[in-house]
């Protein structure tokens, strides 16, 4: 069996931990435990943190839909899960729970949902059709 230089140094290793006195070997091996779980949670944290990163773009966006489909007649459900399918599921339902959490907030403070419900009202029932204009030219030319 061919040893690789990984397998030696491990070896190496193992064995001087070996042949030092017991409370020696306890140091050693306290020590290290310590040391790699600090860099594991500190690794862990790091990932963490890049992976939550995201929620500065998708919940303002979800936010934005939420409303918009809550105060007009878009009810269609959006799959959010599809959207944002990069992202990991956990972080897509973290971010759905805070914007509806925040929508919900603002709505219930400053009355949001009613606010843009009636200015898309507004906006759309002051929009001039066709047949306004048609009527406008009509008496124009007469």
């Amino acid at each position: 069996m061919q040893s690789t230089l990984t397998d030696l140094c491990i070896y190496t290793i193992a064995d001087q931990i070996y042949r030092s006195p017991p409370m020696i070997q306890e140091m050693i091996i306290e020590k290290s435990s310590d040391i790699i779980e600090r860099k594991v949670k500190t690794e862990v944290k790091q990932e963490l943190f890049n992976e939550l990163k995201v929620l500065k773009t998708i919940v303002p966006s979800i936010s934005k839909s939420i409303i918009i489909r809550r105060s007009s007649f878009f009810n269609d459900d959006i799959d959010y899960y599809k959207i944002y399918n990069d992202t990991p599921r956990d972080i897509v339902k973290l971010a759905i729970d805070i914007a509806e959490n925040t929508v919900d907030k603002l709505n219930n403070s400053f009355g949001v949902l009613t606010f843009v419900s009636s200015r898309r009202y507004n906006f759309y029932s002051n929009e001039t059709t066709s047949d306004d204009l048609e009527t406008e030219s009509s008496s124009e030319s007469e």
